[in-house]
């Protein structure tokens, strides 16, 4: 997340809670910063919607609303994949099977390839790991645009129109 992106949102919880002095947003800026836009994005409307103190809530209690929106948008995504089909080619392996002809000794013989469906094409392009791999945060990255449909976000059609960081540069 950009500081610019980070700001519109404590602007949009401030009209609710008791605004943040410059110190404040700072730490909140540390402790959050690390933090996917999208999903500060959809825990600020939770924590809106859901805290009942006019005080502004604890960094603590947003990132407790991140985990929840995460969580709810893993479990839409299971739900979708569990009444998906499976493929009929790889019964959702990512791999077939196909035989090819070894030019120097003339042997055929069964080579695994990636799968021409969805889950064997995100295979090949590396953005899902193998299941001993999950603990590792670049898993993360299998969902991704999973996520980020599930959430209603969609890539702006100019990217890096404006995010904030040309300001500092020109002073």
């Amino acid at each position: 997340m950009t500081p610019f992106e980070f700001d519109e949102v404590i602007k949009r919880m401030s009209q609710v809670f008791k605004p943040l002095n410059e110190e404040q947003k700072e730490i909140y800026w540390q402790a959050l910063r690390n933090t996917p836009f999208k999903l500060f994005d959809r825990a600020a409307s939770l924590v809106i919607s859901t805290h009942n103190k006019r005080y502004f809530p604890l960094v603590a209690q947003i990132k407790r609303a991140v985990l929840t929106c995460h969580k709810n948008a893993m479990a839409a995504i299971a739900e979708k994949k569990r009444t998906e089909p499976p493929c009929e080619l790889c019964n959702n392996t990512g791999y077939v099977v196909v035989e090819k002809v070894n030019p120097e000794t003339g042997i055929e013989r069964g080579v695994a390839e990636h799968c021409g469906c969805r889950l064997g094409q995100a295979m090949k392009r590396g953005l899902i790991q193998q299941e001993r791999e999950a603990h590792l945060p670049k898993a993360r990255l299998q969902y991704e645009d999973e996520v980020d449909q599930e959430l209603g976000y969609e890539e702006p059609e100019e990217p890096g129109l404006f995010d904030g960081e040309d300001d500092d540069k020109k002073e």
